[in-house]
């Protein structure tokens, strides 16, 4: 008896034909959320009230190491719309201008205002590694300001300059999946969008392998083909899907309590995300809506299924979100460090993996010459680890009389920004 004789929610499945591997799960179930945002677009909201539509576009950012398999997360959900022209897919360099004209070659020329036009222009922007397809610089910040603004689908943008001409998007959808390691990250992204708004907008996923548990091969279901080629069928149903969803009555009075009772953010930097959070629930609940969808029509063409969300959903995506939150502090360090708060975690780093903790001062100096750390910098490092209490100094005597040899071990406290 295979999977699919008793479940049919789009997110198992996918996270099954995975199989196990040394990726971490949560970078494959962020890229499938990433997935169906990317296939709906804005052809499916919540309606939040009245007047506000929520849709489910995403910018997911899986962030960890080199290695920790930010690729192959990226490229299994890229797999499954490389050629849907619906979803539109990107992946590779950009630049906000270049972005601009790609929108645009989906639009027409008017030749009586002058302008291209370009209705409902969609795009899944799809970068594995940001540092190699987000250039740094005043081409970076162009490329966030614009997506930035794109984020909450605004009714229409216009950009022109003098030999592109003018360009008009008229309700324009992105979604954006990107992998990057910490350094790529605070080089490519300006550190005030990362404090400021467009951070914001961005679900930063944070993962690493666990070097305790190996997979020479990955290790794929057998029922793998047959578990693919049902979630590509539903991949394409999802693009085709159209509506709006609702909150039952039970999820909306969850809903109004979860609102009511949330703690409010200790520190400003964190406003921004505070302020966005309900937001992403409503996002985040709608996609989990959509993967209990089993993708049938009905003969005339609308969803076999109710287009409503439960508190089930609502529950899952707060969870979810919180998930996210609980790391967001540290990216906010890393957006905001100083080089000399990345020596103190580059140190920090090194003597947590070393067994049993303890490297002396030579050892230490000869393994940190290779990540450019001189003796000044070491030494101006490690007094400030000292006095924070992050890292324990011990000492041997020496062969000679009245000297001593220093080693170091971590501690279990927290690197702190080096004072500017």
């Amino acid at each position: 008896m295979g999977i699919l004789d008793a479940e049919r929610n789009f997110i198992t499945l996918y996270l099954h034909h995975i199989g196990k591997s040394e990726v971490p799960k949560n970078f494959h179930l962020w890229s499938c959320l990433s997935l169906i945002a990317a296939c709906v677009g804005d052809s499916v909201w919540v309606q939040r009230d009245l007047a506000k539509r929520v849709f489910p576009n995403l910018f997911v950012f899986l962030i960890g190491p080199s290695g920790s398999g930010k690729e192959s997360a990226v490229n299994t959900a890229l797999g499954f719309v490389k050629d849907i022209e619906r979803v539109n897919p990107y992946p590779g360099k950009i630049t906000g201008p270049a972005l601009w004209d790609f929108l645009a070659g989906r639009g027409e020329y008017n030749k009586d205002l002058g302008m291209t036009i370009a209705t409902n222009p969609r795009v899944y922007f799809v970068t594995e590694e940001l540092g190699a397809c987000v250039r740094a610089g005043d081409l970076a910040f162009d490329l966030i300001t614009m997506m930035t603004s794109m984020f909450v689908r605004p009714p229409f943008l216009i950009d022109g300059t003098r030999t592109r001409g003018y360009i008009k998007l008229i309700e324009p959808c992105l979604n954006w999946l990107a992998g990057s390691t910490d350094e790529w990250l605070v080089k490519s992204i300006p550190r005030d969008a990362i404090e400021g708004g467009f951070w914001a907008r961005v679900l930063s996923v944070r993962g690493s392998r666990n070097h305790a548990v190996r997979y020479p091969q990955i290790l794929y279901p057998d029922d793998y083909e047959e578990v693919k080629k049902h979630l590509q069928t539903r991949v394409e149903a999802l693009t085709w899907v159209e509506g709006g969803y609702r909150l039952s009555d039970d999820a909306q009075a969850w809903h109004d309590d979860w609102y009511l009772s949330r703690e409010a953010p200790r520190e400003k930097l964190y406003d921004p995300a505070f302020n966005r959070g309900d937001e992403m629930v409503y996002k985040l609940a709608l996609l989990l809506a959509l993967a209990d969808w089993p993708g049938e029509f009905t003969p005339d063409g609308f969803c076999d299924h109710d287009p409503v969300i439960h508190v089930a959903h609502l529950e899952e995506a707060v969870e979810l979100w919180n998930s996210l939150v609980f790391d967001m502090p540290e990216t906010m360090e890393v957006s905001s460090s100083s080089p000399e708060t990345t020596d103190m975690k580059v140190i920090q780093d090194m003597l947590e993996r070393i067994y049993p903790g303890c490297l002396q001062r030579a050892d230490l100096q000869r393994r940190l010459s290779a990540r450019g750390l001189n003796k000044d910098r070491l030494d101006k490092a490690m007094e400030t680890l000292l006095d924070q209490e992050t890292v324990k100094e011990e000492r041997e005597p020496g062969v000679r009389i009245g000297t001593y040899k220093r080693s170091y071990r971590a501690t279990k406290g927290k690197v702190e920004a080096a004072s500017p």
